[in-house]
């Protein structure tokens, strides 16, 4: 919904030529004139229909000819943010997206492009190819000057971000159709195959991860398939430890509810976790719990609030440096292609495999969608094993 409008936003003057102007502010802040009216009662009548859109936030920015890309997308983005919507991440990914791939002249095979400065309605979808491999030449030459962060992964994501503007601009009418048009230039030819831990495998990792991060491993993998911006968000409130009359730990429980939303200057901001169906409480299998349970009693304040996992320093870990800690210890275990990612779909695809209920895993993986759900299932290395030996009592029945 659109910020609503203050008084004064609109207003209706007579001209000395006799006719009435009306002018109105749109929620991007800008005093718009809607033209001059014979009668009092039209202007009026016309600044009405106007200042609803504005109130319902249906109202769109007026669009001529010569509307450029960069404009779309400067006002495109201001409104996204007036509206509210979105995480400082998601804002931040858009903004880096326009400050280094839109505003900025790329130069190409054929010469140089400046996307930004083209008219919206003009853009092609061969101009969209000669800008997508401008932006692969200049990542590749950003990453040969040893910046991190620049690849055909970079070209990719960017690829789509802008279909997403483009998408924005076919729904507001300001063009017909959207040039970002090839779905191969979403893909990134260069990814790493998708990797799930499979259960198996825990203790193997187990035994290369540091102390005080082997209690992140099991539960991202075995209770919550975590997040990593939820797994360094857990407070030692959010866990429970089951016990018996014996005091034997018979599993346990963990509750998501807030995760990393933007770290900025070393300061880490905290949230509300992605989505409503994301805040979730998770049953901790007795492996796991204990696990859990000698991590904090080794590393973790007595003080509810005390943060799960942290630095040397006490403070409150990074995702990043969850995924930098986590990658370095599964290298050394043989596992060079794992990421915190891949933890949360060993969880869904060991859960698919068991059999456990669709709705059952979409609810303790935060996940809203069953597109979703089958986009984290991954082929695990029994599953070939099981078709090799499948295919051979087939063949074997048939006497081949």
């Amino acid at each position: 919904m659109g910020t609503k409008r203050q008084n004064g936003a609109g207003s209706v003057r007579k001209l000395p030529s006799g006719k009435y102007q009306a002018n109105y502010t749109g929620f991007d802040g800008k005093r718009r004139s809607l033209g001059c009216f014979e009668k009092k009662t039209e202007a009026e009548q016309e600044l009405r229909k106007k200042l609803t859109t504005v109130d319902d936030g249906s109202w769109q920015p007026p669009v001529t000819e010569q509307l450029t890309v960069a404009e779309f997308m400067s006002e495109w983005l201001e409104m996204k943010e007036l509206q509210g919507r979105w995480e400082p991440n998601t804002a931040k990914n858009y903004k880096y997206l326009f400050r280094q791939f839109v505003s900025r002249e790329l130069p190409t095979s054929k010469g140089k492009i400046n996307l930004g400065a083209t008219p919206i309605r003009k853009v092609t979808p061969a101009q969209i190819q000669l800008w997508y491999g401008a932006v692969i030449r200049d990542c590749q030459e950003r990453r040969g000057e040893g910046k991190v962060g620049f690849g055909t992964g970079q070209a990719a994501h960017s690829y789509r971000h802008l279909r997403t503007v483009f998408n924005a601009a076919v729904k507001q009418e300001v063009i017909t159709r959207n040039p970002c048009n090839d779905p191969e230039l979403l893909q990134n030819p260069n990814k790493r195959d998708r990797f799930a831990v499979e259960w198996s495998q825990l203790d193997a990792l187990g035994e290369h991860m540091p102390d005080d991060l082997l209690a992140a491993l099991w539960l991202a993998a075995t209770a919550c398939a975590g997040r990593r911006s939820e797994v360094v968000a857990l407070r030692r409130s959010d866990i429970t430890i089951n016990r018996d009359d014996d005091g034997v730990i018979t599993g346990g429980g963990v509750h998501i509810e807030r995760a990393v939303k933007d770290v900025s200057g070393g300061v880490i901001m905290y949230g509300t976790t992605k989505n409503s169906g994301s805040i979730r409480t998770c049953p901790i299998p007795v492996k796991a719990a204990r696990i859990v349970a000698g991590h904090l009693g080794l590393f973790v304040d007595e003080d509810p609030n005390a943060w799960l996992f942290t630095h040397s320093d006490g403070e409150g870990m990074t995702p990043n440096a969850l995924t930098k800690r986590l990658g370095d210890a599964a290298t050394a275990a043989g596992f060079p292609q794992l990421t915190t990612h891949s933890l949360r779909r060993g969880f869904i695809t060991e859960h698919l495999r068991a059999g456990t209920p669709d709705t059952v895993i979409m609810r303790l993986a935060g996940l809203k969608t069953l597109a979703m759900l089958a986009h984290y299932d991954r082929p695990l290395e029994r599953d070939h094993n099981l078709a090799v030996g499948n295919a051979n009592r087939a063949l074997a029945a048939i006497g081949t």
